[in-house]
């Protein structure tokens, strides 16, 4: 009697063991693979719409829960994703800056950075430089001399510009730079005739604006067959394409653009690439221009190395050739010459009040040291 009763608390024990262990990985195998926030731009950005269309397709699936964080200030949203405080980001040009230890990113605690590209949207943006026609201006080249706008603490749309002058085969110490304290100070100054061009996109409201306004002014064109000048431009914005669309002869880039770190698990990055790919028709329901995400429309030969695991997906649906992995390589290469440089040139203690102006001398001279080999 009493060796059954053993025998049954040792059955029912071992019962107990399994069922506890079942519901312990029941639990863990409910839990979202991926439940994090996602930044974003502020509300009112393309970003943020994209970005609350792949959430609300991604949180009707098991192992999904994620939400959106808008940060309107593109700087500190990129230093969120670089510090750890966010795993992701659907962010903008600001993120090259990030990788290139440039502008903001030139600061002592802060520096070139291991970005990684998760996707990229291609879409109807669009960039252009109205020139007003009573700047006597009657093309690019003919700016030298004129009243440009450098928009305080926007450094997409001043590197926009000065790419712009690159292309013209002009620097900012040949035109005259008028500072403003923000992108709509500048359209009114150029509406009151205090400025001669101005950086505009197709894809907002004030360029419609601008067009309904009392000062005439014309399109800049930068025609790709115009290979020395758009050879200048790349030279400082590599990321820039042209684009032509009827009347429209301007520049544009991938955006809004899916972005982690090196250090993202490869298994997290991969079931976000396969889900969000799989489920882009759905989200194209809710936004029909996020059909930009597909995977036909993802350029292996851009500026940013994509993460290893968005990589182990485009191989195994047969998109990612040797030519990718090379670029990828020779990318991947270039950040960490970036980092290693930026970490010797702190380590010479150079004077805070030059630094950033030292810290782009010595860049230059290691990225020109990296074209040599």
């Amino acid at each position: 009697m009493v060796r059954t009763q053993k025998c049954l608390l040792r059955t029912l024990c071992t019962l107990l063991t399994v069922l506890f262990s079942t519901s312990i990985h029941a639990n863990e195998s409910a839990k979202p693979l991926i439940d994090t926030p996602i930044l974003s731009g502020g509300v009112l950005t393309n970003g943020y719409v994209h970005a609350r269309a792949i959430s609300d397709v991604l949180n009707t699936l098991p192992n999904f829960a994620v939400s959106i964080d808008p940060v309107a200030d593109s700087g500190p949203r990129t230093q969120m994703l670089l510090s750890g405080a966010r795993e992701f980001c659907i962010c903008d040009m600001e993120s090259y800056f990030a990788q290139e230890g440039l502008f903001d990113f030139a600061r002592p605690d802060r520096g070139p950075s291991g970005l990684r590209l998760i996707m990229s949207a291609y879409s109807d943006f669009k960039l252009g430089l109205a020139i007003a026609k009573d700047s006597n201006a009657k093309s690019l080249t003919d700016l030298r001399g004129k009243r440009i706008p450098w928009i305080r603490g926007a450094n997409q749309l001043n590197a926009t510009m000065t790419a712009f002058l690159r292309f013209a085969g002009l620097n900012w110490e040949e035109v005259q730079k008028l500072t403003y304290p923000g992108y709509d100070e500048a359209m009114i100054g150029f509406a009151r005739k205090q400025i001669d061009a101005i950086v505009i996109s197709a894809n907002l409201p004030k360029f419609t604006n601008l067009e309904k306004g009392r000062r005439p002014f014309f399109l800049a064109d930068f025609n790709s067959s115009q290979k020395i000048a758009w050879r200048r431009m790349k030279s400082f914005a590599p990321y820039l394409q042209p684009v032509s669309s009827g009347n429209w002869m301007g520049v544009t880039h991938p955006y809004p653009l899916l972005l982690t770190t090196s250090s993202q698990k490869d298994e997290t990055v991969y079931h976000l690439t396969k889900t969000i790919s799989e489920n882009l028709e759905t989200i194209t329901e809710i936004l029909p221009n996020a059909e930009g995400w597909h995977t036909s429309w993802q350029n292996f030969k851009w500026v940013i190395p994509f993460h290893s695991g968005a990589v182990q997906y485009f191989q195994e649906i047969g998109i990612w050739s040797d030519q990718a992995q090379a670029h990828q390589d020779a990318l991947i290469r270039r950040q960490n010459i970036l980092i290693k440089a930026f970490a010797d040139f702190k380590s010479k203690n150079p004077d805070p009040k030059t630094f950033q102006v030292e810290w782009q001398k010595f860049r230059e001279l290691q990225l020109n040291s990296l074209a040599e080999r």
